[in-house]
């Protein structure tokens, strides 16, 4: 069952054969190899780069409830400075790539830091991952869908 925020599972349960698919596929996709906290950090850049209110507000709401500390929040901005492992500062990087430059494949840096840290199955994942918050964050700025969950 989708937990938290009931204005987008609202939405979507216009469509509950599709609702029920995406909900299985995201679990699968958020309790993958790669652990959640390193998913969450990124999916809150992203949020921060589309200016996506939605997600900003449900990833604040997350890391409170999963303890996560709030300095890796307030560094995001500056990640590459920040007090980030090398592979968290190499997750964050792929997601802000992909978010900016989905139009292009990732740069050979990039690529070498990611294979560093993760498996190509783990790689694969947080594209994969990364593709579909992306598309989620577009689809609640078009249909305007707010968090309606307490932080």
């Amino acid at each position: 069952a989708w937990v938290g925020d009931t204005v987008f599972a609202r939405v979507l349960s216009h469509v509950p054969e599709p609702f029920k698919a995406f909900n299985n596929f995201y679990d699968i996709l958020l309790n993958g190899k790669v652990e959640s906290e390193i998913k969450e950090l990124s999916r809150m850049k992203m949020a921060t780069i589309n200016n996506c209110d939605y997600w900003k507000s449900a990833n604040l709401a997350w890391a409170k409830r999963n303890n996560i500390p709030q300095w890796k929040l307030d560094q995001l901005d500056n990640y590459q400075q920040g007090d980030y492992t090398q592979r968290e500062k190499a997750v964050i990087r792929m997601a802000e790539l992909m978010t900016l430059k989905s139009d292009s494949v990732l740069d050979e840096k990039t690529q070498k830091e990611m294979s560093l840290h993760f498996s190509e199955e783990e790689i694969v994942e947080l594209g994969l991952y990364f593709a579909l918050v992306a598309g989620l964050q577009k689809f609640n700025k078009v249909f305007q869908i707010f968090y309606a969950c307490e932080t």
